[in-house]
């Protein structure tokens, strides 16, 4: 019996330690999409020009989608160590939050996107505002947070359907330049990389999670797979299409 013991913690051992053998470069490459993705966007909307409706709609969507990734690590820490101290930094963001949802919603319902956005265009905005406003959305979602009952996977699953619909919004916006189709083109594959890096923070809040449980369950190790080849995919798709100058900066 202590040998199977002791085998058993051996093994435990060997598998925390390989967690943390993928977790170091993992965090390391959220850096570099970070630094390249941000530089993209700001390309993107460079060569947008001001007054068109991505350059008015990609800031305020891109930081809804920045403070959600942010509250979307905190549950997860909550979660995995349910203390006052992370109910606290949780409820701290929530402010966050709300202030960029807040901007969001104004720049949503009044300017150039009331008045030249497509249907399709309002429809994801107003598909975004409806899931973070309402209950079961981000209010029942933050409660099951801070009452700690929901799984890790499922509050990251619904925090990344929040940061999905965002990208959507970002996504359409692209279409409505009014710029040539070759700046349209390098503008969505910018999106896509953008995509991107969502992708890999979904992949760390999911591997943190399960390194700080010392757990790492078939369920988050067949959605971490389909993070990473969907992530691989977005890039290998996108970097062809990339002007040179964005392809640099990648690179």
């Amino acid at each position: 019996h202590t040998g199977a013991t002791a085998m058993g913690l051996r093994h435990k051992s060997i598998r925390f330690r390989v967690l943390l053998l993928v977790l170091i470069p993992l965090v390391s490459l959220i850096g570099v999409y970070s630094y390249a993705a941000a530089g993209s966007t700001r390309t993107a909307i460079d060569l947008a020009r001001a007054g068109t409706i991505v350059d008015v709609t990609a800031k305020p969507t891109g930081n809804l989608m920045k403070q959600l990734d942010a509250e979307r690590s905190l549950a997860v820490a909550y979660l995995v160590n349910p203390t006052s101290q992370g109910l606290t930094k949780f409820n701290e963001q929530q402010a966050l939050t709300n202030a960029a949802l807040k901007a969001f919603e104004g720049v949503s319902r009044s300017g150039p996107i009331a008045a030249n956005a497509s249907a399709l265009e309002k429809s994801t905005a107003a598909t975004l505002i409806n899931a973070t406003k309402g209950m079961p959305g981000l209010v029942g979602l933050r409660a099951s947070v801070a009452a700690n009952g929901i799984t890790r996977q499922t509050a990251i699953n619904e925090y990344s359907a929040l940061v999905n619909d965002g990208y959507q919004v970002i996504s359409q916006s692209v279409q409505k330049t009014g710029v040539s189709q070759s700046v349209v083109t390098t503008e969505t594959q910018q999106a896509n990389l953008y995509e991107g890096e969502q992708l890999l923070l979904e992949e760390s809040d999911l591997y943190v999670g399960d390194a700080a449980a010392r757990s790492f369950p078939p369920a988050d190790r067949a959605q971490f797979a389909q993070l990473v080849g969907l992530r691989r995919f977005l890039v290998s798709e996108a970097l062809p299409q990339l002007d040179s100058t964005s392809r640099s900066l990648y690179s």
